[in-house]
């Protein structure tokens, strides 16, 4: 099985802390009045490194909005990094008991975000907080093992897997997904994932097209993996996904459609 991509990563707006603005980055002031787990969780996001990120899943509670959107951004570098892409970095800073996060001077947005009203856990691990765009909890989920099959005349050509989802605060649904094959995929590479035609059905019926989309390239276990980012989308829709035979072959040309949130 192989995808096809656009490799679209960090030519467009969404990076791995898509929820944070754009761009994020490090060097946060100290202050007492944001606990230093809440600094450190939003560093590690801010250095969108696949390096630092980790340090925002261990400063989380686990199950927590907080850890999940800690993976979801783990995992949005790390097909970023299959993909031979970079997201770019910018500034978090302290004021009082808010975190701003503030993007770099080559951003297209030059606004700061705020995010406060930081819960802790009883093992001072952060649980949740309150974005610009209101209660993460809200605005973040995990796949939970969420899946829709890609099917056509030849039966079942391959899965789709939800890995994570969040509604960003510039109103993009960001979507990550795994593909796996299907039985009926006899030799290596036959079935082809169309992902720079994935769409997103809303929960209007309206359709979007994404302004971000990029693959990794198919890896030795078969697995493809991609991110989304659907402008003006909600949770509640289906991501749809194509396949196609390559060589050409009618019987590999297939359709699944996933539900998302």
């Amino acid at each position: 099985m192989r995808g096809r991509s656009t490799g679209r990563f960090a030519a467009t707006a969404v990076v791995a802390t898509v929820l944070l603005g754009t761009t994020t980055g490090a060097g946060a002031s100290a202050t007492p009045s944001v606990p230093p787990v809440v600094q450190s969780y939003f560093r590690a996001l801010a250095a969108a490194s696949t390096r630092a990120v980790p340090v925002a899943v261990r400063a989380s509670e686990p199950g927590s909005p907080a850890r999940k959107l800690a993976l979801h951004n783990v995992a949005l570098l790390q097909v970023g990094a299959a993909a031979h892409q970079r997201s770019p970095a910018g500034t978090v800073r302290v004021a009082g008991p808010v975190v701003l996060i503030c993007p770099t001077r080559r951003a297209r947005r030059s606004a700061c975000l705020t995010f406060r009203d930081f819960t802790l856990s009883a093992r001072h691990r952060l649980v949740t907080f309150t974005t610009p765009n209101g209660p993460l909890a809200d605005r973040v989920r995990l796949g939970g093992g969420a899946s829709a099959p890609i099917t056509g005349p030849a039966g079942t050509l391959a899965t789709i897997h939800l890995y994570s989802a969040l509604e960003s605060s510039s109103d993009d649904l960001v979507v990550v997904v795994s593909v796996t094959a299907g039985p009926v995929q006899a030799t290596p590479g036959t079935v082809q994932v169309n992902f720079p035609l994935g769409t997103y059905v809303r929960p209007d019926g309206t359709t979007a097209r994404p302004d971000l989309e990029v693959s990794t390239p198919t890896p030795r276990d078969g697995t493809l993996r991609g991110v989304f980012s659907f402008p003006s989308s909600q949770f509640g829709g289906h991501l749809v996904l194509t396949t196609t035979g390559r060589p050409p072959s009618p019987a590999l040309a297939g359709t699944g459609a996933l539900p998302v949130g």
